[in-house]
């Protein structure tokens, strides 16, 4: 079984439900993956088959349950409060990318 850091559970699980009540709307796309899954998206990524950067297998945070990727209707919002919370934002290129540092 996965081991996902208690905080981003709890933003998986609660963030769609509460971020309506901040004004915007998300929907989470990935939090763990595991090392097979990474290695898909890497391969993806590296074959032009998707325009979101994936790590390379053994260097993803989500493979270590540190990391959450969201879609918002309000990226500037969402991105502040993730912050609040105390998650980096991996930038404009990888825009769904959240982590614990």
């Amino acid at each position: 079984m996965a081991r996902v850091h208690p905080l981003v559970a709890a933003v998986a699980r609660n963030l769609p439900r509460i971020a309506p009540m901040l004004g915007f709307h998300v929907k989470v796309t990935s939090v763990y993956r595991s090392r097979a899954q990474q290695a898909k998206l890497y391969a993806d990524y590296v074959a032009g088959r998707s325009s979101l950067p994936a790590n390379k297998p053994g260097y993803s945070l989500h493979e270590r349950g540190l990391a959450i990727d969201i879609v918002s209707d309000n990226l500037r919002e969402l991105v502040s409060f993730m912050s609040y919370l105390g998650f980096k934002w991996a930038g404009p290129k990888d825009y769904v990318h959240f982590y614990l540092a």
